[in-house]
């Protein structure tokens, strides 16, 4: 836009602040493109190394894409909400020349935070798995040490059998 804005003949100059608000707010929104992608490899990644490692991996990477995923999903409300304003107020900057183009820009905001609330929860499904197991994993060493202690009595003068102690009879 910077070269454009340069030139003496650009239509960039000639439509004046309208289109440049429109192009600015157009490149806002275009650059969230390649950091939603980023984002989505970033989750795959998160997801296959979890899997891989049957869950023995570490969750704090997971959990800080996604208070970052909240936190761009919480910035393209209010972006989302301008870009609307501009369409639905008929004394605003831009006027009614540039609804269709701002329309478009509303549209990928809108796609933009579909695919944030998707990565969310794909953080959260992959959390929920984490703690099923840990939970799962846990319940199965308390079983196993409940069995030890019923099959492996501490004291001899007594033996434990399924939750039954039998005293054993002294001297003879």
């Amino acid at each position: 836009m910077r070269a454009e804005l340069r030139k003496s003949y650009t239509k960039l100059r000639e439509e004046g602040a309208p289109f440049l608000a429109y192009r600015i707010l157009d490149a806002v929104v275009d650059s969230t493109f390649p950091v939603a992608a980023a984002f989505h490899r970033a989750v795959a990644v998160q997801r296959e190394e979890l899997r891989s490692s049957g869950y023995q991996s570490d969750l704090g990477e997971l959990r800080a894409l996604k208070l970052d995923l909240e936190r761009l999903s919480r910035l393209a409300k209010p972006l989302h909400r301008l870009l609307t304003k501009l369409i639905d107020d008929k004394d605003a900057l831009l006027g009614d020349r540039y609804n269709s183009f701002v329309r478009d820009a509303v549209d990928n905001v809108e796609e933009l935070q579909d695919d944030f609330n998707a990565l969310l929860r794909e953080c959260e499904v992959l959390d929920d798995e984490f703690e099923r197991l840990v939970a799962a994993l846990g319940d199965a060493a308390a079983e196993r040490l409940s069995l030890i202690r019923i099959s492996e009595p501490t004291r001899p003068e007594r033996i434990g059998d399924g939750g039954v102690c039998l005293e054993k009879k002294r001297g003879g």
